[in-house]
């Protein structure tokens, strides 16, 4: 049974039941997950619900649960009325959305300076040095030092932190959002998956959000059940099944461009020749989009993940499986193993086939649940 929730984002605390009518969520691993939804309005519904407060943009969260299992919580971003049809819709966003509007900043005194007046660096006040643990706690440092600043204390649950050897350090001055630089945690050539869990809080009037990370022994985050649809049975719970192949994120040379060291841009480049010993043409790929990044060793990594993630096409399977029935919806998420038993196809091999879950998605019906799941070597 689909159920959308709302409440207050910095309490957690759930206000009351959204009565949609139409409804579109998704879930994709390593990002924040949307819903989009709609209901006819009244005035007398307006008042009775309270609907205007309870739906405020960013201050009201929105949440999609399913079989009592809250999938995606997050603030509402989006909130529009339309009179000629007498309709309210709603969009928002996990909670990984709410960092794409925080800073990597430790608590600021209103005096203190982000820039020395003086030499114009950056200050040592306000930058973010991690040295000496997991990408995991970074992950987690990052995001309780956010907490601490007022108005940013959301209720969030962290895991046990974790040493290690590697080390990040953010200037102050680069203003880099948190939502950005988790996402450069999870890039890495050893990076960690990371997720922002929701879940009923112990007594049950409200939504915590788990910080879920990978570790060093196992960085990706995944149940321990591999969950099985059979397509080749006459009575299947699975439809729809599409296997596409695309070779656009290929690469045997990866170039990663950063920030500046000593006023110099620092760029570097990763060469794997697997590719054109196979007989493909040279394929080459830029990545800029780590400006906050300064590091030699943290530049290379990006390079280094790229060339190995671009030894192949990536191959997705996406399907669709019924929801109320066992897999049921809310026991698997993104990031978990699949299997999918195929017979007497002329495309496919026979035999099982696993996968690792990239996203899904579901609408107001709750009948059906698509699932984009990706090739892996892992399970």
């Amino acid at each position: 049974m689909t159920q959308l929730i709302l409440g207050d984002l910095r309490t957690g605390h759930k206000r009351q039941t959204f009565p949609d009518d139409t409804l579109a969520w998704s879930l994709t691993r390593n990002s924040a997950g949307t819903i989009r939804a709609s209901t006819p309005i009244s005035s007398r519904l307006v008042q009775k619900l309270d609907l205007r407060n309870a739906t405020e943009p960013v201050k009201s969260y929105l949440g999609v649960v399913e079989n009592d299992i809250p999938l995606e919580v997050g603030p509402i971003w989006r909130r529009v009325y339309r009179k000629a049809t007498g309709t309210l819709e709603l969009t928002a966003g996990g909670l990984w959305s709410y960092f794409d509007h925080r800073l990597v900043m430790p608590l600021l005194a209103d005096t203190d300076n982000v820039i020395d007046p003086v030499t114009g660096a950056s200050t040592v006040a306000s930058g973010t040095d991690l040295t000496l643990m997991s990408y995991g706690t970074m992950a987690k440092r990052l995001i309780a030092q956010s907490l601490l600043w007022t108005g940013g204390n959301l209720p969030i649950v962290f895991q046990a932190d974790e040493v290690g050897t590697y080390e990040q350090h953010y200037l102050g001055a680069s203003l880099s959002k948190i939502g950005d630089m988790l996402r450069d945690l999870v890039g890495l050539v050893k990076g960690v998956d990371i997720r922002f869990q929701p879940q009923w809080t112990p007594d049950r009037l409200g939504i915590q959000w788990a910080l879920q990370t990978g570790t060093l022994a196992a960085p990706e985050l995944h149940s321990a059940t591999t969950f099985t649809w059979d397509y080749s049975v006459q009575k299947r719970s699975i439809k729809d099944l599409v296997d596409e192949a695309d070779g656009s994120g290929m690469t045997g040379q990866a170039w990663t461009s950063g920030g500046r060291q000593s006023g110099v841009q620092v760029v570097q480049r990763a060469i794997d020749p697997f590719l054109v010993g196979l007989g493909y043409p040279l394929l080459e790929s830029v990545d800029s989009s780590h400006a906050d990044a300064s590091l030699v060793d943290t530049l290379m990594q990006y390079s280094q993940n790229a060339v190995m993630l671009g030894r192949a096409p990536s191959n997705a399977w996406s399907f669709t499986v019924k929801a109320d029935e066992s897999p049921h919806v809310g026991e698997y998420l993104p990031g978990d193993f699949v299997k999918v038993k195929m017979r007497k196809d002329p495309w496919i091999d026979d035999g099982d086939h696993v996968r690792e879950i990239a996203s899904m998605s579901g609408d107001q019906d709750g009948k059906w649940v698509s699932i984009t799941a990706e090739e892996t070597i892992d399970a």
